[in-house]
């Protein structure tokens, strides 16, 4: 495991973006939708902070993911820092990277109210 993060998120959204990004947080197209992604941020829905915590990982490798898929592509992570946070940035670790795009994969153990996030750097 490269870094994990548990908190409690407000709003309801994991936010994973270049740690120097200033672009706007990408908006669902539907309520359906998961994740949201743009080139330099992505938002996933978890549960919301009035009803528990959240766990995230990140991984180097698939085979320790938990959970069913919900996202593989790439971001762009230009600074060589990927900062996952909740919304507001009150709870977030950074992860080094050393080449831009980037790709993640994201595993959740639930499609509506996540509680567990996995995501695979690489």
């Amino acid at each position: 495991m490269i870094a994990d993060l548990t908190a409690d998120f407000p709003w309801g959204v994991l936010l994973m973006s270049d740690a120097d990004s200033t672009e706007q947080i990408p908006e669902w197209t539907s309520l359906d939708e998961m994740v949201a992604s743009a080139e330099f941020a992505l938002v996933v829905r978890v549960r919301h902070a009035d009803e528990g915590s959240v766990s995230v990982r990140a991984l180097e490798a698939r085979a320790g993911a938990i959970g069913e898929p919900v996202f593989d592509g790439v971001l762009q992570v230009p600074s060589g820092t990927l900062r996952i946070s909740d919304a507001v940035g009150d709870a977030a670790v950074d992860v080094g990277v050393s080449v831009s795009p980037v790709r993640l994969r994201l595993f959740a153990d639930e499609r509506s109210e996540a509680t567990s996030i996995d995501v695979v750097i690489g």
